[in-house]
């Protein structure tokens, strides 16, 4: 692991904390030796601030630092990858065409785009293939992801919409969940037991819709009793255009993390 920040330190921590992974078979590498000695602690796998040493005898190679960093990276680490090693980034924004063109040709890689829930392990990860990543690689790469969630392969097409859905509406989540919350105070609740209750409906929600296979129209409908509480408080968000506002921000994302793709 290249980069041991708020992502890369999540990642490690559900490889290694849900088995994936024996902490033996793992380096990390990063400039913040504060941050190497923490995980080394907790986690007991081996750190470096050298990222070659890293990725020497790496089988895969995960590049979790800051896009602008990717490009000093990969020219640091290009004569160590061969074709017989993974080389997955998790870098907004950068794309497979810029990964393969800046490693020796027929090293496998896969382009991540994980968002900030797999610090709990309730992440969802999509992933898109490059030209030389195998069947192998794939399932390697799910099964990784899947440690600190849930992961999809997509065509890298819909990387962009897969960035506004699932990567940026933690964000978009968390300003609902507080406004819910914020509801609760107005109508005289605690404000931590106002947060309890609206957390735990958007997580049942989700689990529900999840494990169910319910479209989340049906389930609307069965909490929505004919001229009810649920039902009024539906009409309110219809007539401020609440649904059309989520699409509208999920779309303005997917275009700006096209228009940062090199």
């Amino acid at each position: 692991m290249i980069g041991a920040g708020a992502m890369g330190g999540a990642i490690v921590t559900g490889f290694v904390r849900t088995g994936l992974v024996a902490p033996a078979d793992v380096m990390v590498s990063d400039r913040n030796r504060q941050v190497l000695s923490a995980l080394g602690g907790q986690l007991g796998v081996a750190s470096t601030e050298d990222n070659r040493q890293a990725a020497g005898s790496a089988e895969m190679v995960i590049c979790a630092v800051k896009p602008k960093q990717v490009k000093d990276i990969l020219e640091e680490i290009a004569s160590l990858m061969t074709p017989e090693r993974l080389l997955i980034s998790v870098a907004a924004g950068i794309t497979i065409a810029f990964l393969e063109a800046n490693l020796p040709p027929g090293v496998p890689v896969i382009r991540a785009m994980p968002n900030l829930p797999v610090i709990v392990g309730a992440g969802m990860t999509a992933l898109a293939l490059g030209t030389y990543a195998s069947d192998r690689d794939r399932e390697d790469a799910e099964s990784c992801f899947n440690a600190v969630g849930r992961a999809v392969t997509l065509p890298e097409a819909n990387i962009d919409a897969a960035t506004g859905v699932s990567g940026s509406s933690p964000a978009f989540l968390a300003v609902i969940l507080e406004a819910l919350a914020d509801s609760g105070v107005l109508l005289g609740l605690p404000r931590q037991v106002a947060l309890e209750l609206a957390s735990q409906a958007m997580l049942g929600t989700a689990k529900l819709v999840q494990d169910t296979g319910l479209h989340p129209a049906i389930l609307k409908d069965r909490v929505s009793s004919p001229g009810g509480t649920t039902i009024t408080g539906l009409q309110v968000l219809e007539e401020n255009g609440v649904r059309g506002i989520l699409i509208g921000a999920v779309e303005a994302a997917a275009k700006r993390a096209a228009e940062l793709a090199v």
